[in-house]
């Protein structure tokens, strides 16, 4: 998969309305969040409803599907209130990617598809996913 104007080519796309009207300053961060669900397509439309409040930038199925909500530039509401490093607010840092699952992604759970966008990101070190979403929660 590539990235064309802030888009990633070959993912489903629909918009989410809970996004800021500023631009991202960056990215500085990757931030990895499970959705405490097995449902892609309720967490999918929670994401995009627009009272709900929160989104992400990138959900990916437990099928391996990959859905885009906000284009890579705009400012997704996925962190909440978080600090990291004296930065404030890593919604202006960050792309935040949605795993469909029910916890903290093991080792064992770390499979599929090379073309997968979350492929890279999960062959990072354990550690390494627990301190971006750790600085996730604030």
């Amino acid at each position: 998969m590539k990235i064309e104007n802030h888009i990633l080519v070959g993912a489903q796309f629909k918009q989410t309305p809970n996004i800021s009207g500023l631009k991202i300053n960056g990215p500085k961060f990757l931030i990895l969040h499970y959705t405490a669900s097995g449902n892609t397509e309720g967490t999918l439309s929670w994401l995009t409803y627009a009272e709900s409040g929160v989104s992400a930038h990138i959900l990916i199925g437990r099928g391996g599907e990959v859905w885009q909500l906000a284009s890579f530039d705009q400012i997704a509401r996925h962190c909440g209130k978080s600090e990291w490093e004296g930065l404030e607010s890593l919604n202006g840092y960050s792309i935040g990617i949605e795993f469909v699952n029910w916890g903290v992604l093991t080792a064992k759970q770390r499979t599929g598809s090379s073309s997968s966008p979350g492929t890279a990101i999960l062959s990072r070190p354990e550690r390494s996913m627990r301190r971006n979403i750790r600085a996730a929660a604030g």
